[in-house]
């Protein structure tokens, strides 16, 4: 690799933002999987 990675900052906040974007995905997913179980049981 020639050139220098970018600055610590602007990798943080785009590592920052994926880990909300994959958390907020297993939220909603185990939420739906809750609800799903729920109705079933019903």
């Amino acid at each position: 690799m020639k050139r220098k990675p970018p600055s610590t900052k602007l990798s943080l906040k785009s590592f920052a933002i994926a880990v909300g974007s994959y958390l907020g995905l297993f939220v909603v997913l185990s939420a739906v999987f809750y609800l799903l179980n729920y109705l079933f049981l019903l």
